[in-house]
């Protein structure tokens, strides 16, 4: 499955590309390939990345139906003005959500509010400070380069 946004920002646009590592491991990304409208006014400067791990072996079906849960309860952060999510990538061990924020705990306050009442999930949660979105850059100039 790939993840397929629901972004509702008139100039969002979403790109689905599959990069190649050296080691012959294949990601599939979903990232906005325009930066969304007043991202550098509000600012949305503040980069959280949430990450499910799974075996080697690849998600299950029930891990898939566990990720879609995740993805649907996460719809209300995906776009808007203190958040947007710009980037998903799944690796043969990992799906990463990746969103740019205004306010980190404000986000996580948010985030605690869409996932209250679920089952838990198994996810990690990095955060850094990146006004200039270069993590969503790095990804987006490595699929670039392999067009």
């Amino acid at each position: 499955m790939i993840f397929k946004p629901n972004q509702s920002c008139e100039d969002e646009r979403w790109t689905v590309a599959e990069i190649h590592t050296g080691d012959s491991e294949s990601h599939v990304l979903s990232y906005l390939s325009v930066k969304p409208t007043g991202w550098d006014t509000i600012p949305l400067a503040q980069e959280i990345s949430l990450t499910w791990q799974f075996d080697a072996a690849g998600p299950t079906e029930a891990v898939f139906n566990s990720m879609n849960e995740l993805e649907d309860a996460l719809s209300s952060l995906s776009s808007g003005e203190h958040s947007c999510l710009a980037l998903v990538m799944t690796s043969p061990i990992s799906r990463e959500w990746c969103f740019y924020a205004r306010d980190y705990p404000a986000f996580m306050k948010e985030l605690n509010n869409c996932l209250s009442g679920r089952v838990r999930f198994p996810i990690t949660i990095e955060h850094s400070p990146d006004p200039e979105w270069k993590y969503w850059h790095t990804f987006v100039g490595k699929t670039e380069r392999q067009e």
